[in-house]
């Protein structure tokens, strides 16, 4: 049933769902799903280079000493969301016969895991905005836009938690290139 307060919301999600549970074969040869480009393969793996990056930051994150209950569960909540994230990037790339990304090395103790995290987030939504535009495949377009939807609200959540100002003043978004992105979140990470 369509969320009749959100209905795009709703609609991206149920795409989601539907491209999600249909891509479960394992057998799916190389490139030879209707649509998918080498170039929707290297965006999607692009992405998963970022989520690997994050899973690993939010693994050592919510283990540091200091944080309250609240700032843990946040950051608990995140971790599982990176997770997942990696998980339906991985399936996606295999199932639409590519070969995806494998993870780093783990980012080094963090001195405060919250700012870190806000920056990471910031970082990696304006990220998602420059890579949306190379995915020409609609379904796997829907995965990334339902997975860049939850790095934007993890942005709002981590702002109003380090309080500052949930939103910003600009109508749109705007896009970072995935290089300097994924540069300027190891660079935060070491």
């Amino acid at each position: 049933m369509l969320d009749p307060v959100h209905p795009r919301r709703a609609f991206l999600l149920g795409a989601a769902v539907v491209l999600v549970g249909g891509c479960g074969a394992e057998d799916s040869p190389a490139l030879r799903r209707p649509g998918v480009s080498r170039e929707d393969i290297e965006a999607l793996n692009a992405a998963l280079a970022f989520e690997h990056l994050e899973a690993g930051f939010y693994a050592q994150a919510v283990q540091r000493p200091g944080l309250s209950a609240t700032e843990r569960e946040l950051l608990q909540r995140f971790a599982a969301h990176e997770s997942a994230h990696v998980a339906t990037l991985t399936r996606n790339i295999r199932d639409a016969g590519g070969r995806p990304v494998s993870a780093g090395p783990s980012p080094p103790p963090l001195r405060d895991p919250l700012e870190t995290a806000l920056a990471l987030e910031e970082l990696r939504a304006a990220a998602y905005l420059d890579q949306l535009g190379a995915i020409a495949n609609v379904g796997l377009l829907a995965v990334a836009l339902s997975i860049h939807a939850v790095e934007a609200r993890q942005v709002v959540a981590l702002r109003g938690l380090t309080g500052r100002v949930p939103g910003q003043p600009e109508a749109l978004g705007e896009p970072l290139a995935y290089g300097t992105a994924i540069e300027r979140a190891r660079e935060l990470l070491t």
